[in-house]
């Protein structure tokens, strides 16, 4: 079939999925190798990937998802749109699930030093958050996540404000002056 688009003439061709997957079939194998490189660059192993996202219009056929099946053990998410994934967030959603791993890390850190010098009621705030959190996660909505973190980062600073509003001992030879101000002879 002929088409014209202003002085420009192109020909374009119908033909059915399976045979055009039958075409390009020496391009899937180059993808393992490719695949493996990528992961041994990251320092990764394919039991350590957790979820496969496929991303662009090829990974609509068949034999994609088939090839992303057999490389991971893993059946492909196909539950977004893969032309809209990556302008719609999915470099945000990366960013949001390291961000939050390190804060909940951290804030588990801190829970677990600061321990008997909290308060029940704070420490009980910020580990409800903290688990909110691990919940946001478990659903995968990245706003979600960013809004529970949010929160959880709010709490997080109210620990830090209660640790300072607590009384503190003075020491031997010293006077206190003001709530926070020591002046040591």
């Amino acid at each position: 079939m002929l088409m014209s688009i202003g002085s420009e003439v192109y020909t374009l061709w119908c033909i059915v999925l399976l045979s055009f997957s039958c075409l390009v079939s020496t391009e899937f194998c180059s993808l393992k190798p490719q695949v493996e490189t990528a992961l041994k660059d990251a320092k990764l192993t394919f039991k350590e990937i957790d979820e496969v996202i496929l991303v662009g219009g090829s990974t609509r056929m068949p034999a994609i998802k088939e090839i992303a099946r057999k490389l991971t053990g893993k059946e492909p998410n196909c539950s977004v749109n893969p032309d809209e994934l990556a302008p719609l967030g999915l470099l945000d959603a990366i960013d949001t699930k390291n961000q939050v791993e390190s804060v909940i890390y951290q804030t588990e850190k801190q829970l677990k030093e600061l321990g008997d010098k909290l308060s029940a009621g704070v420490k009980e705030k910020v580990e409800s958050k903290l688990r909110e959190l691990k919940d946001a996660i478990a659903g995968g909505l990245t706003q979600t996540i960013k809004d529970v973190m949010v929160a959880l980062n709010h709490e997080v600073m109210q620990l830090g404000d209660s640790l300072d509003s607590q009384p503190r001992a003075a020491a031997p030879g010293s006077k206190t002056v003001g709530t926070h101000i020591k002046i040591i002879n």
